[in-house]
């Protein structure tokens, strides 16, 4: 059994109603205002002295969502939310479209279609509400019927 004297530390934060004194309102205002803004945790850590994680948790622990790993590297924005709800016919085209001509790894996805389909990534980079630039790929692709072609890659990246 324990003595009344021997309890944890959360026991004794919880008792004591111990708040942090690094976090004073103000800091705690600026992070959270900063992150928001789209400041990292790591560059929040750094101007503070602390380690990332010990923002990631504050952030947390006061409710604020904390963003994926690289979200504040990323070269181009878009909508992430994008397939959350396939609610309208382009949002299903795409995914299809996705499916069928594709790939998707841990970096993210990219299609590479031939210059007469040029057109449906310019559509498809207008419904993602992304800057990330369609690309011509200067090899030539060997098609079936033996002719070459330039191709255009579209990618979006989880990160940077």
């Amino acid at each position: 059994m324990r003595k009344e004297s021997h309890f944890t530390m959360l026991e004794y934060k919880t008792r004591y109603n111990y708040k942090n004194p690094f976090w004073t309102k103000q800091k705690q205002d600026i992070v959270i205002t900063l992150y928001k803004n789209g400041r990292s945790a790591e560059s929040l850590a750094n101007e503070l002295g602390i380690d990332h994680l010990a923002v990631l948790r504050f952030l947390h622990r006061v409710g604020v969502k904390i963003r994926p790993c690289g979200f504040c590297n990323r070269k181009y924005k878009r909508d992430d939310d994008f397939f959350k709800k396939i609610d309208t016919k382009e949002k299903a085209y795409i995914l299809g479209y996705l499916y069928a001509d594709g790939n998707v790894d841990h970096r993210g996805f990219s299609i590479a279609v031939a210059e007469q389909d040029k057109d449906i990534l310019y559509k498809i980079k207008e419904q993602f509400k992304t800057d990330a630039p369609v690309r011509v790929n200067k090899r030539l692709i060997r098609t079936d019927r033996g002719i070459e072609q330039d191709m255009f890659p579209f990618r979006l990246n989880s990160v940077a």
